[in-house]
């Protein structure tokens, strides 16, 4: 099927197949958002894309460090501190309060300028 419709008395969301090359344009994702009812979009992926994110790393998983080469990481998330410290704000990434606080102080800062 091209399109999946999934619907209960509370939300409901649709499933759209579309070929869109290697990789979704976030603008155009971003775009089919009812911006008029938003506070915050929350994204996974799009590692690449010029928007604010939080770096998530996982010691064990041994992968290279996303944020010294893009300057758009507003902190980093590990399951433990990153040495040499980074030029950023470190956050637990176990510590979900502590992740949710930043965000929402982070939001503020941006909604007060």
């Amino acid at each position: 099927a091209d399109q999946m419709l999934v619907a209960s008395h509370v939300r409901w969301a649709l499933m759209v197949e579309e070929d869109q090359g290697d990789y979704p344009s976030l603008a155009r994702m971003l775009s089919r958002l009812d911006h008029s009812t938003l506070d915050l979009v929350l994204i996974e992926g799009f590692k690449r894309e010029p928007f604010p994110k939080i770096e998530l790393h996982r010691t064990v998983l041994e992968k290279e460090l996303i944020h010294p080469d893009d300057d758009s990481f507003i902190a980093i998330a590990s399951d433990e501190p990153i040495s040499p410290a980074p030029n950023l704000p470190q956050l637990d990434i176990n510590n979900e309060q502590e992740i949710l606080q930043f965000v929402l102080d982070y939001m503020k800062k941006q909604t007060l300028g």
